[in-house]
Protein backbone atom coordinates (compact mmCIF):
# COMPACT_ATOMS: atom_id res chain seq x y z
CA UNK A 1 0.00 0.00 0.00
CA UNK A 2 1.12 3.36 -1.03
CA UNK A 3 0.90 7.13 1.14
CA UNK A 4 0.95 4.77 4.49
CA UNK A 5 2.54 7.27 6.66
CA UNK A 6 -0.28 9.58 6.58
CA UNK A 7 -4.47 10.32 6.44
CA UNK A 8 -6.43 7.54 4.64
CA UNK A 9 -3.18 4.81 3.86
CA UNK A 10 -2.21 5.55 7.34
CA UNK A 11 -5.53 4.50 8.82
CA UNK A 12 -6.66 1.85 6.16
CA UNK A 13 -2.71 0.32 7.46
CA UNK A 14 -4.22 0.61 11.29
CA UNK A 15 -6.77 -1.22 10.05
CA UNK A 16 -5.86 -3.84 7.99
CA UNK A 17 -3.18 -4.93 10.90
CA UNK A 18 -6.12 -4.98 12.89
CA UNK A 19 -7.67 -7.55 10.57
CA UNK A 20 -4.04 -9.89 11.03
CA UNK A 21 -3.41 -9.14 7.19
CA UNK A 22 0.19 -8.76 5.60
CA UNK A 23 1.07 -5.56 4.60
CA UNK A 24 3.85 -3.99 2.65
CA UNK A 25 3.93 -0.12 3.27
CA UNK A 26 5.14 2.62 1.14
CA UNK A 27 5.55 6.17 1.73
CA UNK A 28 7.62 9.22 1.31
CA UNK A 29 8.33 10.30 4.78
CA UNK A 30 10.38 7.41 6.30
CA UNK A 31 10.02 8.91 9.72
CA UNK A 32 6.24 8.58 9.73
CA UNK A 33 6.25 5.26 8.22
CA UNK A 34 8.72 3.71 10.97
CA UNK A 35 6.16 5.48 13.42
CA UNK A 36 3.35 3.34 11.78
CA UNK A 37 5.50 -0.16 11.67
CA UNK A 38 6.24 0.92 15.32
CA UNK A 39 2.72 1.21 16.62
CA UNK A 40 1.27 -1.94 14.36
CA UNK A 41 4.04 -4.05 16.08
CA UNK A 42 3.25 -2.83 19.36
CA UNK A 43 -0.61 -3.11 19.57
CA UNK A 44 -1.47 -5.30 17.00
CA UNK A 45 1.29 -8.01 18.24
CA UNK A 46 0.48 -7.79 21.57
CA UNK A 47 -3.55 -8.40 20.41
CA UNK A 48 -2.50 -11.66 18.76
CA UNK A 49 -0.68 -12.98 21.97
CA UNK A 50 -3.92 -12.11 23.73
CA UNK A 51 -6.22 -14.25 21.94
Amino acid sequence: MTGASSGIGEALAYELAHRNCKLILLACNIKALESVKFYNSQVFSSNKKNK
